[in-house]
C-alpha cells in the first residue's frame, strides 16, 4: 500500500470520525430544542436540566436531597414546576385540592409499585390501654438507661417503641433507581417470606378472641364484592405491610423532632409541662388520651414539629387523567404530579420566618389566618388522600410525649457532637429520617414545684 493510499484511507476514517460526531451535534441540537421548545410539556417551567431528562432529580433522589431541592425550584420559578420529563411537583393549595379530591380519581402514578408486595399494590378499636402499657415501658427504659449514663439517644428508643405498635417487616425497594437490586430483593423475598406473612395475616384474621368490631382485618377476610369475590389474601397482606411501614418510620421521625424542638426551646418545654401536668389523671397517673388530645399548647407544638420537619416526603404522586389548567399553567393528560410538603410548610407568606419555632402561630391568631395555615398545613395529606392513620399517629405521639414530660425535663446533649444541626437534617426521598438517625437527650426528674420555684 503506498504512502497516498495510507493516507487516503486515514483521511476517510478522520472524515468518517467527524460526520458520526457531527450527526451526534445535530441529534443532540434537536433533542435539546425539542425538549425546550416543542414538547407537550415544554411550556410548564423549571430547570432546564429537568426537561432534557429524568437523571437530574433522580441525581438529588441518590443524595437524599430530593424534596428540599424540589421545594427551592418551586420558590425560584412558580407555583407548578417541571421536575423530570413528565414528572411535575405543585405548590398550589387550589390546585392541590383540585387534583388530590376524590371526585378527580386521579390514578396513582408508577411510584407506588416501590410498595408493592406479594405482586399487589397496597390499599392505603379501642387500643388506649395497651398504648398506656407501651409507654409505660418506654419511661422504664429510660430510668434503666439513667441509671447508667446521663443522656440518652431518643432515636432507637422511639423506633423501638413505634415497631412494638405495628410490629412489621420493612423493605424500601429501589426498583427504579437500582433495578438489579430490586430484582434480587424481589426474589428473595418471594421466596423467605411470602408464606410467612400470608399464614401470620390469615391466622391474626381467624383469632376468635379479637370482636369483629374491633378488627379490620377481619371484616377485610369477610368483605365481598357485588359478584361475591372477596379480596385475596395477596392484596390484604399488602395492604397490611405497606400499612405497617408507614406508621413505624413516620412515627419515630415525628416523635423524635417533638421532643427535639421542645428540648432545644425551654420556654415551650414549661409551658407544656405546666399544661400536662394540670390535666386529670388517671389511676396509673396519667392524662386519658382525650384530655391529653385536647391540650392547646401541647398541640400548637407538635403542629410546630410537623410542620418544620416532616413524618414523610409527601411524594404522593398522580398520573393526571384529563388536560387541565392550574394555577395559570395547563397540564396535559397522563403527566405525573405531586405536591410539595416542604413547599407549603415553608411559604413564608403565609408562615413568615418559616423556620422559626413559633407555636404562638397556632395560639394567638385570627380565625382567618387559622384558615390560611390550614390550607397549607398537610402533614397527613388532604381530602380523598388524608392519611387514614392520622388518627392512630396522634394516639402514638401525645401520649409519650405527654408522659415524659410529667416526670422528666429534657435537653439536647451537644457534648458529645453527635446531635448537630446537619446531624438532624432529613435526608430521603420517602421516609426522610435523620441523616445520622442519631439523637441524644439529657434527662432529669421535673416536679412543677422545681419548675416553679426556678422560674
Amino acid at each position: 500500500m503506498t504512502i497516498d493510499s495510507q493516507s487516503l484511507e486515514a483521511g476517510h476514517i478522520c472524515l468518517s470520525i467527524v460526520a458520526v460526531i457531527i450527526l451526534y451535534a445535530v441529534l443532540l441540537i434537536v433533542f435539546v430544542t425539542y425538549s425546550l421548545f416543542f414538547l407537550l410539556y415544554s411550556h410548564v417551567p423549571g430547570p432546564r436540566l429537568c426537561k432534557l431528562s429524568r437523571h437530574w432529580v433522580t441525581f438529588f433522589d441518590l443524595r437524599r436531597q430530593r424534596p428540599e431541592k424540589v421545594a427551592e425550584w418551586l420558590v425560584k420559578y412558580r407555583l407548578i414546576i417541571h421536575v423530570a420529563l413528565v414528572e411535575v411537583s405543585i405548590a398550589d393549595s387550589f390546585a392541590m385540592r383540585d387534583i388530590y379530591s376524590s371526585s378527580r380519581r386521579h390514578e396513582k402514578s408508577h411510584y407506588f409499585d416501590h410498595f408493592m408486595t406479594h405482586n399487589e399494590r397496597s390499599i392505603s378499636a379501642d387500643i388506649e390501654d395497651r398504648m398506656r402499657g407501651w409507654v409505660v415501658a418506654v419511661l422504664d427504659r429510660i430510668e434503666r438507661q439513667l441509671a447508667c449514663t446521663e443522656s440518652i439517644d431518643i432515636f432507637p428508643l422511639f423506633s423501638h417503641f413505634t415497631w412494638e405498635n405495628f410490629t412489621s417487616l420493612l423493605w424500601n425497594n429501589a426498583r427504579f433507581n437500582l433495578p438489579p437490586v430490586y430484582k434480587l430483593g424481589k426474589l428473595i423475598g418471594m421466596v423467605f417470606t411470602r408464606f410467612r406473612n400470608t399464614q401470620r395475616i390469615s391466622g391474626a384474621a381467624s383469632d376468635l378472641n379479637i370482636p369483629l368490631n374491633h378488627s379490620l382485618l377481619r371484616r377485610l377476610h369477610e368483605l365481598e364484592y357485588v359478584d361475591g369475590k372477596t379480596l385475596s389474601s395477596d392484596y390484604i397482606t399488602c395492604g397490611v405491610l405497606d400499612n405497617l411501614h408507614a406508621a413505624q418510620a413516620t412515627v419515630t421521625v415525628s416523635l423524635t423532632y417533638v421532643l427535639y424542638y421542645l428540648s432545644r426551646n425551654a420556654e415551650w418545654q414549661d409551658r407544656s409541662m405546666e399544661e400536662i401536668d394540670g390535666l386529670p389523671k388517671e389511676v396509673d397517673g396519667f392524662p386519658s388520651f382525650a384530655t391529653i388530645n385536647a391540650a392547646p399548647i401541647l398541640e400548637a407544638c407538635i403542629r410546630k414539629a410537623y410542620r418544620l420537619n416532616l413524618g414523610s416526603s409527601g411524594r404522593a404522586e398522580r398520573a393526571i387523567s384529563f388536560g387541565k389548567k392550574y394555577a395559570g399553567v395547563f397540564l396535559p393528560e397522563n403527566i405525573i404530579v405531586s405536591a410539595s410538603t416542604i413547599a407549603f410548610h415553608y411559604n413564608a407568606t403565609v408562615f413568615p420566618s418559616p423556620s422559626m419555632f413559633d407555636p404562638n402561630r397556632w395560639l394567638e391568631t385570627s380565625p382567618e389566618q387559622l384558615r390560611t395555615q390550614g390550607m397549607m398545613f398537610i402533614p397527613f395529606g388532604y381530602a380523598a388522600r388524608f392519611c387514614l392513620g392520622k388518627a392512630f399517629a396522634t394516639l402514638e405521639i401525645k401520649p409519650p410525649v405527654a408522659a415524659l414530660y410529667l416526670r422528666y425535663s429534657t435537653h439536647v446533649d451537644e457534648s458529645t457532637g453527635m446531635t448537630t444541626k446537619e446531624s438532624m437534617r432529613q435526608a430521603g426521598t420517602q421516609d426522610v429520617l435523620l441523616k445520622r438517625f442519631k439523637m441524644r437527650h439529657s434527662f432529669r426528674k421535673a416536679y412543677l414545684d422545681d419548675r416553679e420555684s426556678t422560674s
